[in-house]
């Protein structure tokens, strides 16, 4: 079973608890927020990242991040984000559940 850490609001700035809570993870999810590109280069050092924009994200470094995330992990899907919208119901009738 995969071992998957979830951050969000880090507007900035990995803490260094988050190295030790976050060493034994397969995966880290980084749910918006995030300030800027040098946090998830950061959690990157961990472990695989995969994140989603947040309100705050809105320099250049942020538009090749997505609203939202759907991944499989374990034979299950995880969908995240940050700012329900609309979308989440087409998405949610696009995917093999």
């Amino acid at each position: 079973m995969a071992r998957i850490g979830v951050i969000s609001d880090t507007h900035g700035l990995v803490r260094g608890e988050v190295y030790g809570l976050f060493k034994d993870c397969d995966i880290i999810l980084h749910a918006g927020d995030i300030g800027n590109y040098a946090v998830l280069e950061k959690l990157k050092e961990i472990a695989p990242v995969v994140s989603v924009r947040g309100n705050i994200d809105k320099d250049s470094w942020a538009e090749q991040i997505e609203e939202y995330q759907a991944i499989h992990i374990d034979g299950k899907y995880l969908i995240f984000f940050t700012i329900f919208k609309t979308w989440i119901s087409s998405l949610k009738s696009s995917l093999t559940w």
